[in-house]
């Protein structure tokens, strides 16, 4: 991402990121599981990339907490579980309790892999 600011650059993989997630959620619809693949490969690289950024590194996905599709701010969340537990485990669990389908899954599964240690995203 040359000749972009940080602003700029940290904007530009926050829109990728909602770009995944959406496309994973339509590709989990008609089972295409290669790209779903896909679309978590580009998350975790996305979320590789914010951290190698200061000042805010991965903490930048919290801007996709105020985002209007569900799994998107629960994917954002998923992915901050191991750098601000405190602040996510709350929506997550919420998630788990109160919803059905795709997004709900997709918190009950990162809460399981998260609280047996082995959430390694």
């Amino acid at each position: 991402m040359t000749n972009l600011s940080d602003a700029d650059c940290q904007k530009t993989l926050l829109d990728d990121f909602v770009r995944s997630v959406l496309r994973r959620y339509a590709a989990m619809d008609t089972h295409d599981n290669k790209t779903q693949r896909a679309c978590i490969e580009n998350m975790i690289r996305i979320t590789r990339e914010l951290d190698a950024m200061p000042p805010d590194g991965r903490a930048a996905l919290t801007k996709l907490f105020e985002h209007e599709e569900l799994g998107v701010r629960v994917m954002a969340a998923a992915y901050l579980l191991n750098v601000m537990p405190e602040k996510v485990l709350p929506f997550l669990q919420e998630v788990q309790d109160n919803c059905y389908g795709d997004e709900a899954i997709d918190a009950t599964t990162a809460l399981f892999i998260y609280r047996a240690g082995d959430w390694d995203v």
